[in-house]
This record gives C-alpha cells, sequence and structure tokens, in this order.
C-alpha cells in the first residue's frame, strides 16, 4: 500500500545478533538451539541473559555450552582441590554451565570430599574419604578416634579390641575381634581389665555356659518356666534356670493374678480392676450406680481391670406397673420391679401382671406377700404332700388334690378307685328275684390337703 519513497524503503534487513539459533521468520526474536533428542548437545546454546518474554525467545545472543563447559574443566584442572565437593551441572540461561555442590546423603557419617567431578549432572560423582587422624575407615563408614583415656573406659564393648588410629598423636578407637574360634559355642570377648588390648574366646550368652573362661561349653537348657516363675537366661557361667516370682518380687497381692509364665507380671483377677496401688472390687468410685443406672463394665476382660467403672442410664423404657428393682447377684443391674399387687410374669419375665397364686407351678403353693412398696409372689418347694396314684392337684399354685378323670375318692381304700359301672344279675326260672344293683363307693371329687393320702 506504500507510494512514492515509502515503496522505496520496503525490503529485509539482517538482524544485529548473530549465533546458532532458530530465528522466528519475520523478526529478531529467536529461541536459543537445544538438541531435545538427547543424542548430542555439542551445538547446544544458552541464552546470555535470562528469557523474559512469554514465548521464551531470547532478547540477546546465544552462546555455545560447549565454551561454557571447557571453561568449568579449565577451573578444574587447575585448582581441583577448591572443586573437591562438586560437579558441573546441566547448561542454564544466563550461566551456561555451573558448579554446584554434590549430593551427600551416599556420604557416611564424618567423612569428607576429597575429589570433585566434571561429568555433567554427576550429582553423586564426588569421591569421599574417612579423615585422618580423626577417623578411619571401616567397613564402609568411617569412624571417630577418640582419646584413649576415654576409649580404655567407655567406648570399648566385650568382643571388641582397642585400636590406634595414630600412634603419634595418641588416638584411639575399637574395632570386632576376628577369626573362628577354636571350640563350638564360643564368641570372642574382651575386658577393661586389660583396657581392651587382647580378645579372649568364651561361651557365647544366651547359648554355652562353662563353669570356668577355657573349659568347654555346655549348650542352654530351655527352661520352661510356669505361672508364679521367671525365666533367668543362661548366661556364659550358669544355665538358664527358673526362679520363683515370690522369691524376687515378694507374695502376690491381694485380688492378684500372674499374667504369662517365665514372667512376674501380674494384673487384677476378674471383677476387679487396679486403682493405681491395689486392686478392689469393680464398683465406681462413687458407689454403686443409683436406681436406673448401669456400670459400663464389670472389669470382666483384661482392658476393664485398668481403671474404675462408670454409670450410665439403663436403655429400658419403663412399662405399665414397672419400676427399677434393687440390685442383687441375681437381677444385676437394670432390673425391672413391679409396683405394689404387681409381679413380673413367669411367662416373659418384663411384663407386670397382677399377683395370682396360680402364677405358680402346679404341685406349689402360691403366696402374694406385700412388702413396702413391692409384692412378692413365693412359691413353695412342694405341697407338702405326695400325689397317690391316680390323683392330680386342683391347679396351679394350690395344694387341693383331686382323682383324675374315671376315677374317684373311696374313704373305704382311702385312695382313688376307678368308677364302677352298674351291674345287672340276670334272673333265674326257680328263684325268681328283683333286679339287683352293683356295689357303687361313696364319690369325693376332691381331697384337700388335710386328709391322708395312704
Amino acid at each position: 500500500m506504500s507510494l512514492g519513497v515509502q515503496q522505496a524503503r520496503v525490503g529485509c534487513a539482517a538482524c544485529a545478533v548473530q549465533g546458532p539459533r532458530y530465528v522466528k521468520g519475520g523478526t529478531c526474536q529467536y529461541i536459543c538451539y537445544r538438541d531435545l533428542t538427547g543424542e548430542t548437545s555439542v551445538n547446544d546454546t544458552y541464552c546470555s541473559v535470562q528469557a523474559r518474554l512469554t514465548d521464551g525467545t531470547c532478547p540477546t545472543s546465544c552462546l555455545l555450552c560447549r565454551v561454557s563447559l571447557a571453561a568449568r574443566q579449565n577451573e578444574y584442572s587447575y585448582n581441583a582441590q577448591m572443586y573437591a565437593s562438586k560437579y558441573i551441572d546441566s547448561c542454564k540461561d544466563i550461566v551456561g554451565h555451573a558448579w554446584q555442590t554434590c549430593d551427600a546423603s551416599g556420604k557416611p557419617r564424618l567423612a569428607t570430599f576429597v575429589k570433585g567431578t566434571t561429568v555433567v549432572g554427576a550429582r553423586t560423582g564426588c569421591e569421599w574419604a574417612c579423615p585422618s587422624p580423626t577417623t578411619y575407615s571401616y567397613g564402609g563408614t568411617c569412624l571417630a578416634c577418640t582419646d584413649m583415656a576415654y576409649v580404655t573406659s567407655t567406648t570399648c564393648r566385650s568382643g571388641e579390641r582397642r585400636v590406634s588410629c595414630d600412634s603419634k598423636m595418641g588416638l584411639g578407637t575399637c574395632i570386632p575381634c576376628e577369626g573362628h574360634t577354636l571350640q563350638p559355642l564360643q564368641v570372642w570377648t574382651s575386658s577393661f581389665s586389660d583396657y581392651f588390648s587382647s580378645c579372649t574366646e568364651d561361651c557365647e550368652p544366651g547359648v554355652g555356659y562353662a563353669a570356668v573362661v577355657g573349659a568347654p561349653c555346655q549348650r542352654c537348657s530351655n527352661a520352661q518356666c510356669v505361672l508364679g516363675e521367671r525365666f533367668v537366661a543362661c548366661t556364659p557361667r550358669e544355665d538358664a534356670r527358673c526362679d520363683l516370682c515370690s522369691v524376687g518380687y515378694g507374695p502376690l497381692g491381694t485380688h492378684e493374678e500372674y499374667v504369662t509364665a517365665g514372667l512376674c507380671s501380674t494384673r487384677c483377677v476378674s471383677g476387679y480392676y487396679y486403682d493405681g496401688s491395689q486392686c478392689v472390687e469393680c464398683l465406681p468410685t462413687t458407689g454403686a450406680c443409683a436406681l436406673g443406672m448401669k456400670q459400663t463394665t464389670r472389669c470382666l476382660d483384661v482392658s476393664e481391670r485398668k481403671s474404675a467403672p462408670l454409670c450410665t442410664a439403663c436403655t429400658w423404657v419403663l412399662q405399665a406397673h414397672q419400676v427399677w428393682a434393687l440390685r442383687s447377684a441375681n437381677t444385676g443391674a437394670c432390673a425391672i420391679g413391679c409396683t405394689l399387687g404387681y409381679v413380673l410374669s413367669p411367662l416373659n419375665v418384663t411384663s407386670c401382671v397382677p399377683c395370682k397364686t396360680s402364677l405358680c407351678p402346679m404341685g406349689k403353693r402360691g403366696t402374694c406377700t406385700n412388702s413396702w412398696s413391692t409384692t412378692y409372689l413365693d412359691c413353695d418347694a412342694n405341697c407338702g404332700l405326695t400325689l397317690g396314684p391316680h390323683e392330680e392337684f386342683v391347679e396351679a399354685g394350690s395344694c387341693e388334690k383331686q382323682c383324675v378323670k374315671e376315677f374317684a375318692w373311696s374313704d373305704y381304700a382311702l385312695r382313688c378307685v376307678a368308677r364302677k359301672a352298674t351291674v345287672v344279675v340276670p334272673q333265674t326260672t326257680s328263684v325268681p328275684m328283683e333286679p339287683t344293683t352293683g356295689v357303687v363307693y361313696p364319690v369325693r371329687a376332691r381331697q384337700h390337703s388335710g386328709m391322708s393320702s395312704t
């Protein structure tokens, strides 16, 4: 659309900055070259300043990463000690390749880095060593050399011997005794008596024992302890054994019991809990729970014997004529009672019904007794009578008897006899007679408790 002079000015002009890069067509903005395939990085470049544009373009020149890498490698060759704990990081904008501190997670405690690496990205490539004379290398780790007086009195343990890290400095440390023992069931031992300077063969604790050092070791026995005994482990001088708990810890406390054979740990017996000093009956600290409340536990499970129970409301909703009853060994908490004149039904034991002697079983005498606000139904064990042949009780809760069907009481025989039908005697021609009625015993339908049944 230009005319005249403006038309003459249309054309292409070279960008001022040069270097390996991707150039965005028609502009002087470019992206520094990187081989994203990972095959080679020899021609990779980086922006000399941090790219600030949102599209990632570089506002200035791109520099070769290999030139930056060569500079870092040159630095290492001139002063390797300065970069003993460093590695060369990957190429980044502004800085190119830069030194970074090696990862110390793989370096043992007390060790120091002694050599860096020029391998790009090798963050764990630094070499380490145990600094002398304060440490020494043992089993891939660095152990500290300590003052000899401290080593001989504290640091070394049986089975270790003291060695010097540097005799001139007077520093020493402890290392395990080495080599095979001469006899079975033996291990290396050492002691403070010679400042852990030598190792001796002795019976292995818990495995063998002998009367004196150097004698053949016998295998420790497997002592089987019972409740009330504690297991004493085998030592190099004495076999395993079982000791009475009462010898070392005294007798059991009241309402206590042992928990495990071979140990002297104790706990409260069922129905008791530990209050911090002794085992006490399983009741809330405030005393027995009020009517309509129940204990949260009865201290039966082991976990329940560690603290006092609490009181919580009973969940049963009282029905007609029902009240909360006093607790007893038979009823427990949340027991249900009835108001005056009513007793629990023997059928479901939860509903209250008017007290009647007929609620007692057959053959037991029933009595309804009022006491304060409660009515009791007493059912005697029996009526004090023995049923004779063909006898039965008239009704439940009563001791009155009667003869069973088809039988009647005979005052003559004093027992129930079978009812006899009328007997008709046939007439003869020689002696005419009137029909004769058979003998019928007096009938008594019921027998009272005052009559004899014999």
